[in-house]
């Protein structure tokens, strides 16, 4: 086999070979990509644990209207230990940058300042007539924003379920790509060995058939 041809078909080779490996080290990263993209799943958690301090709000303020006094106490640290989780995550999720769940938090943003503002009444002046009027102000708001809350799970879990389909999309065809080059590889190794053999055969043909020339 002549020099430039074997040198061509090893560089061939070695070519498809790393861009095997490469393209297995493509696979692996793609793997590790939701175990490090967890941003979407902290705003789910938010999401989540807003709409139920929406209902913690509600179920408080119903008990300081309608059940005995001596049940106001654990209400009111209730709203006092909620109230600013609910206030700082809110804002949390006010400042993200997805057009789609930027719109579902602005447009409850006026049930969430309801609501804020019905709490801090509250808690500013636990007697009963403030206890009554925010309480209507409570269930009027409370609704809205857990379905806008819901709206926002929503969201997040589509986005979740849209990545995860477009990464399996693209590991497939990565993989498809790897065992082409793989099998690429092998038939340029198997062409190679062959193209040696056959050149290591010529070679023993004229050896000998110089021997037979020089003898005669």
């Amino acid at each position: 086999m002549p020099q430039y041809g074997m040198k061509s078909t090893l560089a061939i080779a070695d070519t498809l070979r790393v861009a095997a490996i490469l393209l297995f080290i493509m696979v692996i990263a793609f793997e590790c990509i939701p175990v490090f993209s967890s941003h979407n799943t902290d705003d789910l958690i938010l999401a989540d644990r807003q709409r139920t301090r929406a209902e913690l709000f509600a179920r408080d303020a119903l008990i300081l209207v309608y059940r005995p006094q001596s049940e106001w106490s654990g209400a009111i640290s209730d709203l006092q230990s909620i109230l600013p989780l609910f206030e700082n995550e809110e804002v949390i999720l006010e400042g993200n940058s997805d057009s789609q769940m930027m719109l579902q938090v602005q447009q409850m943003r006026g049930d969430y300042l309801a609501l804020d503002a019905a709490i801090k009444a509250i808690l500013k002046q636990p007697i009963p007539s403030v206890f009554q009027l925010q309480l209507g102000i409570i269930l009027v708001h409370d609704r809205p924003f857990i379905i806008a809350m819901n709206s926002v799970v929503s969201i997040i879990q589509r986005q979740e379920n849209d990545r995860d389909r477009q990464l399996f999309y693209i590991e497939v065809g990565v993989e498809l790509l790897i065992i082409t080059l793989i099998l690429t590889f092998i038939f340029f190794s198997r062409t190679m060995m062959r193209k040696s053999w056959e050149a290591g055969i010529a070679e023993e043909r004229m050896r000998r058939d110089k021997e037979l020339q020089d003898k005669s």
